[in-house]
């Protein structure tokens, strides 16, 4: 299958947000753990894509048929705070409490962080996280950031990430460590990229 990758249009917030919700709350640890409601998941996703959409980090993979098969959220550190919700409050406080093991000398003014990267069902098998990442390497790496971060809270972003395009972990921790996710197993993995000299 053949992959265009493409800067996220504003049109497609909607049909991304949908692809989002549908990959996390059917494979996500987390999200599928605390059973955040679909609805509520895609009305999170979706006002989060909106208020990050000026950074122009965000990117969609297409397939031949010009369908979005996967996507990838990214925003500057100038963008960190996201939109409120009971429901995902539990995964918000995980990934802020283990936010502060990433390296200090990591500045906001030249950091980007990798939020969230989804296939849509179905077309998982096909390197699609994958080629989206690279190419947000890419993307950042001509904006002249020094740094990518991001929490991979999943088995498959941990091997695309640390073992296929060079980030290095910086802290991992078991989710069975805190309480609300102490019968999920696997950990998550704070990862740093750097992409350029100063």
């Amino acid at each position: 299958m053949k992959i265009v990758i493409e800067t996220l249009q504003e049109n497609e917030i909607n049909n991304v947000a949908s692809l989002i919700t549908e990959s996390f709350t059917e494979n996500e640890p987390l999200t599928r753990h605390i059973q955040v409601s679909k609805d509520c998941f895609y009305k999170w996703c979706k006002n989060m894509i909106k208020e990050i959409f000026d950074d122009k980090l965000c990117l969609i993979a297409k397939n031949n048929d010009g369908v979005i098969v996967g996507c990838l959220i990214a925003k500057t550190m100038k963008n960190e705070e996201t939109p409120k919700s009971e429901e995902i409050k539990p995964i918000e406080d995980f990934l802020r409490d283990i936010s502060r093991f990433y390296p200090i000398e990591i500045d906001t003014n030249n950091t980007v962080h990798l939020s969230m990267v989804a296939t849509k069902l179905g077309y998982e098998g096909n390197s699609i996280c994958y080629f989206l990442i690279q190419e947000f390497i890419k993307k950042a790496t001509e904006i002249n950031y020094e740094y990518i971060i991001t929490e991979l809270t999943s088995k498959g972003t941990q091997h695309i990430c640390l073992n296929k395009v060079g980030f290095k972990s910086q802290y991992e921790v078991e989710y069975k460590v805190y309480e609300t996710f102490k019968s999920v197993d696997g950990k998550c993995v704070l990862a740093v990229k750097k992409i350029k000299d100063v």
